[in-house]
């Protein structure tokens, strides 16, 4: 059985995990279709399936950026690193020489009980990295870095972003922190994680220095790669260029504004920084152009999902100072 992304030529280049499946109600030595008398349906059998499947379709959209925090969790020995991911342990133990990967993907990927509790995957991020802090706290602090989103921003949403971009669309995303791009474009499961320079008009209601600021930009982006360009580098796949504009007021002249420099280049992307308009006000005032990122952003999420970026690192930095100490909480 297939997930989405994944082709049957995959499974010859790569390790593939047991989902457990066959060790669920109805189903029997794998094979789907007999033991069903526990549901009342087949619907609702085949929703189960899709529930159980789900931490797996969450490691496999992962896959670029896992194996980009694979190579941070290189550094740390095998027995250091089973002994760190206890949390993550799913009954299935480890492969020493796939570990760094295997663990990788188990920080991206979220529990199928998670959801009656929102922090009960950064829970676990946590206590692992705590257990590696100590030993190599920058590879800890770079891995942080990269699984924090993975916590807290919607996999759905961010898919919208590279799929407007590529029809040329612009994308209103429901935020005023210019860090939440960011966050998002961690969160795309891609590697090269995608480069989000901001834009903040303020008070600048003629927009001369907005249209100066997204030159600024525009010339660095052309700049940054002319230099693989010189070197005879291809540029990194996958990369994406986003400005991310702060517009809480619906304000074409701004559109227009960013649209004069920005209209005609399709390998670099506008996410407008709506605040609190909705889809509605989007699409009356600003029209067809704009795609507007759906799920809605929760505000409670996205505060504390920001401030995990925060405050992860003083913990990390925290846990070290106690394991030097040798006070109890180090690792």
């Amino acid at each position: 059985m297939f997930v989405e992304g994944v082709r049957a030529d995959d499974i010859k280049v790569k390790a593939w995990e047991r989902t457990g499946l066959s060790t669920r109600r109805g189903c029997t030595d794998g094979q789907l279709g007999r033991n069903v008398a526990d549901f009342d349906d087949f619907v609702a059998f085949a929703t189960q399936i899709v529930d159980d499947l789900q931490p797996t379709l969450m490691r496999v959209g992962a896959s670029g950026v896992s194996d980009k925090l694979a190579e941070f969790l290189r550094v740390f020995h095998v027995d250091a690193l089973k002994r760190a991911a206890q949390p993550l342990e799913d009954g299935w133990g480890w492969r020493d020489k796939l570990i760094a990967h295997e663990v990788a993907e188990r920080l991206l990927a979220s529990h199928p009980g998670d959801s009656a509790d929102p922090h009960a995957h950064f829970t676990r991020v946590m206590k692992v990295l705590t257990e590696l802090a100590p030993i190599e706290l920058d590879a800890a602090t770079k891995a942080l870095h990269l699984v924090v989103p993975f916590t807290w921003v919607d996999q759905g949403a961010v898919a919208r972003i590279p799929a407007a971009v590529s029809r040329g669309m612009l994308v209103a995303l429901n935020t005023v922190q210019r860090r939440t791009p960011e966050a998002y474009a961690v969160r795309h499961a891609n590697w090269p994680v995608w480069n989000v320079r901001a834009v903040d008009p303020a008070s600048d209601v003629e927009y001369v220095k907005t249209k100066s600021d997204i030159k600024v930009w525009l010339d660095k982006i052309d700049a940054d790669r002319a230099l693989y360009a010189n070197a005879g580098l291809p540029e990194p796949e996958g990369g994406l260029d986003l400005v991310g504009v702060v517009c809480t007021q619906l304000n074409r002249e701004l559109v227009e504004a960013v649209d004069e420099h920005l209209s005609e280049r399709r390998d670099i992307g506008v996410v407008y920084l709506v605040g609190d308009l909705d889809k509605a006000d989007v699409d009356r005032f600003l029209g067809a152009r704009f795609e507007y990122v759906e799920p809605k952003l929760d505000r409670g999420i996205e505060t504390a999902g920001l401030m995990r970026w925060d405050q992860g690192p003083l913990v990390l930095s925290l846990a070290c100072d106690r394991d030097r100490a040798g006070l109890p909480g180090g690792a």
